[in-house]
């Protein structure tokens, strides 16, 4: 795992020359091992490379790295699991000498044999890459499949410029590019910035499974790259009328992709341990790793003191199952709220996913004694996991089968009545109500339930379920609508909308929510995440398989359950869904209440000159008088404060 950063101009390449190892240093959290530059004078470009060392520990693999016959540099971020079978390919077709052991060398041979698209076609991994063709005089730029791996690029003081995180884009710069407050709503709304926008306007990240050329005429006339897909996750989408399929044999097939995954994510010349929670996919991934190793596996879990959020008992009994070397902590709230003040800097683009906090916590503790761990992320996407599946199968049902002037009829009832009015409502009928599915019920949840009458599809009633904050609720002053949610369209060739919902969340929410929270946590402490559940072969499996193979009798990840039975009893497995969870709501009212209250002061809000202050105050004050639960949207709006006032600081980590 490293940090990868470089730019091209035609025109201020002493610029770009003089900023370059400032770029390069702003990501030495991501590559504390060794530091790489590469200048081409003549061409313009220059590479930067952060390096932590994994495979090839030698100097041999130190980047940027040139290919054999001078045509191709390479700087690159991830792991190729395959490169060892792809040597062989390349010792068979006559390729005899090798500098090291390193997988960026295997890559740059790969690309003088099989040329670059080819070869990261045939690359089992996950990775973000630069490459310089010195014969076509081009710029390509390559981000994984999944997106495991970030790649941020853009225009900057005339240069055309890329890197693993915002900050190396901006470090050294003169001036940074405007903030992006389109993209700020799109968080407001989902927690997270989805790709391919920035915090910031005329940055962006190459999305997912796409290669991005840049050639020389382009950059003159400092013209947008072409980016084009190499992988698409619609093109292995089951076949409604294709043959039947036959679960064990599915069963089967899971396992040994699976096994096939881990075994190659095992590879590391460092220590390597693994993420446990206790639940279905990091115990199925440990319990793989166990089964293929000749001693202990490392495994490691926070355990929290309030037994909501607390799964550590859980993981220490899968643990104890399963023979691993487990260490647990327990951290206090003082512990998990220091955290806080560092979120801006770690995640460097406004984040609002919460479990970010135990995920830094988590990889802070796995790094005391590993450099490499494996983690269960994926399976609740690629398996039909999450509870909001069924969930949106439920509603729909109910919604959709009335007529949509009835609904509009009902939406209207409902909002008619002010929120404070139904919070008072709902506060005197709270004995009444305690034990039924309305106790928790208020004004804030009566009119988001309304926007959810008025939706004319099942995709619209998801992303109402998805929102934080009302979709029809403008925070951001004269913010503009992106084309965010009409990038991702449901998918009518999946087999039910369990699976539609699955492959938005795959295309959107996996990449830009839960794969940045790991990929961010994780690097912070120089630790390198492998996710072995998306290794690609395993995802178009997945994605193969029809609906009612993931979700089996009202249950989910169905493939995976039968996998992990064979190694760990259901007993110790079969519990009502976590999460990776903080008190936030408790904290916000807490230990947290001051911070929160500085930033959501008006003069702060003013300040920060782009928001609307009346809606965000009026559901602080409801938050803190306990009458809704808005920890979530709030949550937003703080990240996104403490983002922009961090901004002000001028720093490298």
């Amino acid at each position: 795992m490293c940090g990868i950063v470089g730019g091209w101009t035609l025109q201020h390449f002493v610029q770009l020359s003089v900023r370059l190892p400032v770029m390069t240093k702003s990501l030495t959290h991501r590559g504390p091992d060794a530091e790489g530059h590469w200048l081409d004078s003549e061409a313009g470009i220059a590479f930067g490379h952060r390096r932590l060392a994994i495979i090839g520990l030698g100097e041999e693999g130190a980047q940027p790295m040139h290919s054999e016959s001078g045509r191709y540099c390479l700087t690159y971020n991830g792991e190729i699991y395959n490169h060892l079978e792809l040597r062989k390919e390349l010792i068979a077709s006559g390729k005899t000498s090798w500098r090291g052991q390193s997988d960026t060398e295997t890559l740059l041979a790969c690309f003088e044999q099989f040329g670059i698209e080819e070869t990261i076609k045939r690359c089992v991994g996950m990775f973000a890459m630069a490459i310089w063709d010195r014969q076509l005089c081009e710029l390509i730029l390559i981000r994984d499949r999944m997106g495991e791996k970030p790649l941020y690029y853009g225009y900057i003081d005339g240069c055309f410029v890329f890197g693993s995180e915002l900050r190396a884009l901006n470090a050294g710069s003169e001036k940074k590019p405007d903030f992006n407050t389109d993209a700020f709503a799109l968080f407001l709304r989902y927690g997270y910035i989805p790709q391919p926008y920035s915090a910031y306007q005329g940055i962006c990240k190459l999305p997912t499974g796409c290669l991005l050329r840049l050639n020389a005429q382009m950059l003159r006339q400092q013209q947008e790259p072409i980016v084009s897909a190499y992988w698409n996750p619609d093109d292995f989408l089951h076949d409604k009328g294709g043959q039947q399929i036959d679960p064990l044999e599915a069963v089967s097939q899971f396992e040994a992709l699976l096994e096939q995954s881990v075994k190659g994510q095992m590879l590391s010349e460092v220590p390597l341990g693994a993420f446990l929670s206790g639940g279905i996919d990091s115990s199925t991934i440990v319990a793989l790793m166990q089964k293929h190793s000749m001693k202990p596996i490392k495994t490691f879990t926070i355990g929290f003191g309030d037994a909501r959020f607390n799964e550590a008992v859980h993981a220490k009994a899968v643990a104890a199952h399963l023979g691993t070397e487990h260490t647990e902590l327990y951290v206090t709230d003082q512990d998990a709220l220091a955290v806080v003040p560092k979120l801006a800097d770690i995640y460097d683009e406004p984040f609002g996913d919460s479990s970010q906090i135990p995920t830094y916590l988590v990889s802070k503790l796995a790094r005391t004694e590993v450099t490499v761990s494996l983690s269960g992320d994926g399976g609740d996407e690629l398996f039909l996991g999450y509870g909001r599946y069924p969930t949106l199968v439920n509603y729909w049902r109910l919604f959709g089968a009335m007529p949509q002037p009835l609904r509009k009829i009902v939406a209207n009832c409902l909002t008619i009545v002010p929120m404070k009015h139904w919070d008072r409502f709902f506060k005197l009928a709270r004995p009444i109500l305690r034990k039924t599915h309305y106790a928790q019920a208020n004004g804030w949840r009566l009119h988001r339930l309304a926007g959810m009458l008025a939706v004319q599809s099942p995709e619209d009633c998801y992303l109402e379920m998805m929102c934080h904050w009302d979709p029809h609720m403008s925070l951001i002053k004269d913010a503009r609508s992106l084309p965010h949610e009409l990038s991702y369209p449901f998918n009518k060739k999946a087999d039910g909308l369990l699976k539609q919902a699955a492959l938005r969340d795959i295309k959107s929410y996996l990449p830009d929510d839960i794969l940045v929270k790991v990929d961010r946590a994780a690097m912070a402490n120089s630790l390198e995440s492998r996710v072995p559940l998306l290794d690609h072969r395993i995802a178009e499996f997945a994605l193969s398989m029809p609906q009612d193979i993931h979700f089996r009798s009202g249950q989910s990840k169905w493939l995976l359950r039968q996998v992990l039975y064979k190694h760990v009893p259901k007993h110790l497995i079969e519990r009502p869904k976590m999460g990776f969870g903080v008190p936030l709501a408790d904290w916000l009212r807490g230990p947290l209440r001051d911070w929160a209250e500085t930033l959501l002061s008006p003069q702060s809000i003013a300040v920060a000159g782009m928001l609307e202050a009346d809606p965000i105050r009026a559901l602080w004050q409801r938050h803190l008088n306990n009458v809704t639960d808005g920890h979530y949207p709030l949550w937003n709006v703080l990240m996104l404060l403490e983002w922009v006032a961090n901004q002000s600081k001028d720093k490298v980590r």
